[in-house]
């Protein structure tokens, strides 16, 4: 058996670039490739029209903010005009 120190760990490389390297480097390329098309799109599409959606109704919220108030102030009114006259005891106005 040969000593340790017959052999000779200079010649040996730090890395061994070989015909893996482009192959792995490929297979990445054709995942990222496949998980956008077929992942990553429909997931996006899904997620857009679920934004266009909510703001679409909160666009609406918003713009019947001054109807509501409006028809607020419009009940108020009707109904102070159609109040009971104060009794004793009670403060006039609204119930």
């Amino acid at each position: 058996m040969p000593a340790v120190s017959e052999h000779c760990f200079c010649a040996l490389p730090l890395a061994d670039f070989n015909l893996t390297l482009p192959v792995m480097m490929g297979e990445f390329l054709l995942l990222m490739v496949f998980l956008d098309k077929f992942w990553f799109g429909p997931v996006g599409k899904v997620l857009d029209e679920r934004d266009q959606s909510l703001r679409g109704k909160l666009a609406l919220v918003k713009d019947n903010g001054s109807e509501v108030g409006a028809n607020a102030d419009a009940d108020e009114r009707g109904r102070c005009t159609r109040c009971l006259p104060a009794r004793p005891g009670r403060a006039g106005g609204c119930w």
